[in-house]
């Protein structure tokens, strides 16, 4: 009887095979990282653009039926009471606001009075700011914290600009 050694291929990678696979895949998660990180972001900023978009529109609305005074403006109207609608006042639950907005880049609702300025730090409590000063070229306008959407900019991006 003849002995045979027999040798047993089973089915398996080599190291060589192996490493090749992990550097193909880690060249792809350095190529489209950041793309999907920027959707994000992108996303992020669309969002807040139809938000504001969506407020300034109940604003104008509520102005029509004021006769052009601001919701600040109209005592009855309990706007920046952090105790009604986190500030928004009647504009929640009437017929201008269905839900109180959130502020998609911080996630908050609350509404205060500020400025421009103010909405690009992002340290603040708060997560909208109405600017009431009647000096101010953006008075009566309403920014979200965190966004400069006249630059289409989020807080994090002109940070990261600025270093």
């Amino acid at each position: 009887m003849e002995w045979r050694a027999h040798r047993h291929h089973e089915a398996a990678f080599t190291l060589t095979e192996l490493i090749i696979v992990i550097i193909t895949l880690a060249v792809l998660a350095a190529i489209l990282g950041p793309r999907f990180a920027e959707a994000g972001t992108e996303a992020s900023k669309a969002q807040l653009q139809s938000e504001l978009a969506l407020i300034d529109n109940q604003l104008e609305l509520f102005r029509a039926d004021h006769a052009g005074r601001y919701p600040h403006e109209v005592p009855a109207a309990m706007f920046l009471d952090p105790d009604i609608y986190d500030g928004w006042g009647v504009l929640v639950g009437s017929r201008y606001l269905l839900t109180t907005p959130r502020n998609p880049y911080l996630g908050g609702t609350i509404l205060s009075e500020g400025s421009r300025e103010n909405a690009l730090e992002t340290s603040s409590e708060h997560s909208w700011l109405f600017d009431r000063d009647m000096q101010s070229p953006y008075f009566g306008s309403i920014f979200a914290v965190g966004f400069d959407q006249f630059a289409d900019t989020l807080a994090h991006e002109s940070e990261t600009e600025g270093h």
